[in-house]
């Protein structure tokens, strides 16, 4: 049976259109535990802090595969604007930002 794990064809476009769910974060909230999103969007002007890692559950990717910013602490994301990869550990201290689930 395909499934996530097994089938990555398209899952970006299925992540990022909402197929595997989404969650709000407002202000003063941090996304649950163990949640990974392959997009993070501000629904408003947003201050946000978070990390950039694997996501245990994709077995195409590990951590010492990934480069760039791995944690980013206080980033004031403008209304409208999102951000993508493998992001976890979402805090926003300011505005609200919508997550895509992985």
């Amino acid at each position: 049976m395909k499934n996530r794990q097994n089938d990555p064809t398209g899952n970006y476009q299925k992540a990022s259109n909402g197929k595997f769910g989404h969650r709000w974060i407002a202000a003063g909230e941090t996304s649950p535990a163990g949640e990974y999103y392959v997009l993070i969007e501000a629904w408003e002007d947003s201050t946000v802090s978070y990390e950039s890692k694997a996501n245990p559950k994709d077995k195409t990717l590990d951590n010492s595969e990934m480069g760039g910013d791995r944690s980013q602490k206080d980033r004031n994301i403008p209304d409208g604007k999102a951000i993508g990869g493998s992001i976890t550990n979402v805090e926003v201290t300011t505005g609200l930002m919508l997550g895509y689930l992985n």
